[in-house]
């Protein structure tokens, strides 16, 4: 169907096309999105390289079964929705691996072997992402 079919036309004979205007208004919307993820994206590399981490080593480093990228995960929750714990990890750039081993039931090796991913876990979950943040809701509902 070609856009003419949705013309409308008011009292002053001004054509209105509504699928026209609501099509436009979406992909506005999408390149919006599209551009604020790359501000976040930018961003988030930044604080990553506080950390000495970057996108590429993160790739390298993470964990590669489910059940070990889900307790790194829940870990990383773990420091981010605690103060104290944050504000070390924000000081030291590390973990307060000695304050987490009463808390999760997860080695202290593992959590050594898996630190890097940790730490961007935490950066993510405390900084300014709402976008990239959504990923994570997302993934949860798969």
């Amino acid at each position: 169907m070609p856009w003419s079919e949705f013309d409308l036309l008011d009292e002053e004979d001004n054509v209105t096309n509504y699928a026209e205007v609501s099509t436009s208004l979406a992909q506005h919307q999408l390149y919006e999105e599209a551009t604020m993820r790359g501000y976040e994206i930018e961003e988030y590399q930044k604080r990553l390289q506080d950390f000495d981490l970057s996108f590429g080593e993160l790739v390298r480093i993470s964990p590669k079964h489910e059940d070990a990228r889900q307790n790194a995960f829940e870990i990383g929750r773990i420091i981010a929705e605690d103060e104290e714990l944050l504000e070390f990890v924000e000081r030291r750039k590390s973990l307060p691996l000695k304050q987490l081993e009463d808390r999760v039931h997860v080695s202290r090796k593992t959590m050594e072997r898996q630190r890097k991913y940790i730490l961007a876990v935490v950066v993510l979950l405390t900084g300014d992402f709402p976008l990239l943040q959504s990923f994570l809701e997302d993934a949860k509902e798969v």
